[in-house]
């Protein structure tokens, strides 16, 4: 058993390799999909949750225009459930979000 503990990933994603062909109605959805699949590659955690300001920065030019890169940073996090259950969350954070004030 490896031992588990908090990290903090900053990450570009190249979103364009990602959704190339895909039909222009379904790029946005598409795109959340793969940097949850991104995220939980990079940490080997399943649970991952998606901010709102990175899905606002995705669809900020439409569903047609997404980004071709998109700067993240990833959070691993320690939390309790309700059930008391030891779980491991993968929070994912737009940058440009941070540097708003």
């Amino acid at each position: 058993m490896r031992v588990q503990k908090e990290i903090t990933l900053e990450c570009s994603i190249n979103l364009h390799k990602r959704t190339y062909g895909i039909k222009f109605k379904n790029r946005v959805s598409r795109a959340v999909r793969e940097i949850k699949k991104f995220a939980q590659k990079a940490t080997g955690i399943n649970n991952v949750r998606i901010d709102t300001n990175l899905n606002k920065e995705l669809c900020k030019n439409g569903s047609r225009n997404i980004p071709f890169k998109i700067k993240v940073r990833l959070f691993k996090k320690h939390c309790v459930s309700e059930k008391g259950n030891d779980l491991w969350v993968v929070f994912v954070n737009s940058q440009k979000s941070f540097f708003r004030i």
